[in-house]
C-alpha cells in the first residue's frame, strides 16, 4: 500500500519534473515547441536558431506532403514519382542543410518524417535510392531510415514478447535455466533497435529450447515454442557487399575481450555463440550473461533474487524505470522481469577492455571474481 500511496502522491503533487539532457542540441529537439520559444525569448544561447530549425523542418515536410499528394493525383501515378518533383527535391536538400552534421538534428528530422503516414511510400523509394548509392547521399534519408528501422524492430519485438515470450514465462519455474534465458530474451527484445537485434534474441531462444527435455506433466511445449520463435525472424537487408548482418561472425574486439576474460578466469575459452553471447555460471547459483551489442558496447546482466510475491510487480517495474538516472550503481541498474526476478544489468563501453590495449585492463575482471 505504501507504494500505491507514493504513486498517488506523485500524481496529485503537480510539482514540476526535472529533465536532464546530454546536450543543448538534444534538449532543443526534445522539449515542446512552446518551451523552446520561451527559451528563445529569454535569450538562451542557441534556442532561437533551434526554433527556426524546427519551424523550417515543418515547412519542408509540408512541401514533401504536397509533392507526394500531387504525384498520387496523376492517373497511374506512384509516390516514388514525387522524387522527380522539383519542389520535393529542393525540400529534401533543404532538410539536409538544416540538420547539417548535428546528429540530434538529423534524428529529429528522421522522427518527424516518420510521423507522416502519407510520406511512407515516397520515403521508402528515397531510401532505396540512397542505399543503392546511385544518387547523392542524404543524411536526412539515412536518419529517417534508421528511425523507421528502429520503429519496425520495436513493434516486431513487442509482438514477440506479448504473444510468445510472456506466455512462456508463466510456464517456467522460478530460478530455472528456462526462465533466466527468457529474461535475457526479454532484455534483448526490449532494447532492440534493428532487425539483427531481434534475430539475435530469437537465436538465443531457439538454441536453448529446441532440444530441451520436456518430461513434466503437463508438457510445456519447448520445441513448439522454439519453432514459433524461429518463424518470427525479421528480414535483413544486405549491406553494400551483399552480406546480411546475421551472417557476420563475432567481432574481433569481442573475441579479444573474451580471450582476455577466459585467461583471467583460468579457462581455455568462453562458451560464446556465433553472435558472441556468453552465459557464465558464478558460484552455486549465480549467473552472468554478456552480450556484445555492437563494436563499442557490452551489455551485462545478472539475476539476483526473486521479488516478494506480496508486492505489485507492475508498480515496482515502473518505479525502477523512473529512477534509472539515480542509480548509485551506474552504469548498472536494478530491474525486474515479468516473472518476478530482480536483476542487475547495464551497458559498458568496450573501449579500454581489449586484451592488447593495456596490461592493467584485466584487473576489473579479476576484481569481479572475488
Amino acid at each position: 500500500m505504501a507504494l500505491i500511496q507514493i504513486l498517488e502522491q506523485i500524481a496529485a503533487d503537480g510539482k514540476p519534473r526535472t529533465r536532464e539532457f546530454a546536450s543543448d542540441a538534444q534538449m532543443f529537439v526534445s522539449i515542446p515547441i512552446d518551451e523552446l520559444k520561451a527559451l528563445a525569448a529569454s535569450g538562451y544561447s542557441g534556442a532561437a536558431a533551434a526554433q527556426t530549425f524546427r519551424e523550417r523542418v515543418a515547412e519542408m515536410i509540408a512541401k514533401l506532403q504536397a509533392g507526394a499528394k500531387e504525384a498520387l493525383a496523376v492517373k497511374g501515378g506512384r509516390a516514388a514519382d514525387a522524387l522527380q518533383n522539383k519542389n520535393v527535391s529542393m525540400a529534401l536538400d533543404e532538410l539536409d542543410k538544416l540538420a547539417g552534421g548535428e546528429v540530434e538534428f538529423q534524428g529529429y528530422v528522421g522522427r518527424e518524417l516518420n510521423k507522416k503516414p502519407d510520406l511512407d511510400l515516397m520515403l521508402e523509394a528515397a531510401r532505396r535510392v540512397n542505399r543503392s548509392g546511385s544518387g547523392k547521399k542524404s543524411p536526412t534519408i539515412d536518419a529517417a531510415d534508421a528511425v523507421a528501422e528502429a520503429l519496425r524492430s520495436h513493434t516486431f519485438a513487442d509482438n514477440i514478447l506479448k504473444q510468445l515470450v510472456y506466455p512462456k514465462m508463466k510456464q517456467e519455474p522460478k530460478g530455472g535455466a528456462g526462465i533466466l534465458t527468457l529474461f535475457t530474451i526479454e532484455q534483448l527484445l526490449q532494447t532492440a533497435k534493428k532487425p539483427a537485434d531481434v534475430n539475435q534474441a530469437i537465436d538465443l531462444g531457439v538454441a536453448h529450447f529446441r532440444n530441451k527435455a520436456d518430461h513434466r506433466i503437463p508438457k510445456r511445449g519447448h520445441r513448439s515454442f522454439a519453432q514459433q520463435l524461429d518463424q518470427r525472424r525479421m528480414r535483413l537487408r544486405p549491406d553494400l557487399f551483399g552480406h546480411h548482418e546475421r551472417d557476420r561472425p563475432m567481432s574481433p574486439s569481442a573475441q579479444a575481450l573474451y580471450a582476455q576474460l577466459a585467461k583471467a578466469l583460468g579457462v581455455e575459452a568462453l562458451p560464446a555463440d556465433a553472435q558472441g553471447i556468453v552465459q557464465l555460471n558464478v558460484g552455486d547459483d549465480g549467473r552472468v550473461v554478456l552480450v556484445p551489442e555492437d563494436a563499442f558496447t557490452l551489455m551485462l546482466m545478472s539475476p539476483v533474487a526473486a521479488l516478494p510475491s506480496s508486492m505489485d510487480r507492475g508498480t515496482l517495474r515502473w518505479l525502477m524505470r523512473r529512477n534509472f538516472h539515480d542509480s548509485p550503481l551506474a552504469p548498472f541498474r536494478i530491474g525486474c522481469d515479468a516473472a518476478g526476478n530482480r536483476v542487475v544489468w547495464g551497458r559498458v563501453p568496450r573501449d579500454g577492455m581489449a586484451a592488447n590495449s593495456s596490461p592493467a585492463c584485466s584487473t576489473p575482471w579479476r576484481r569481479r571474481r572475488r
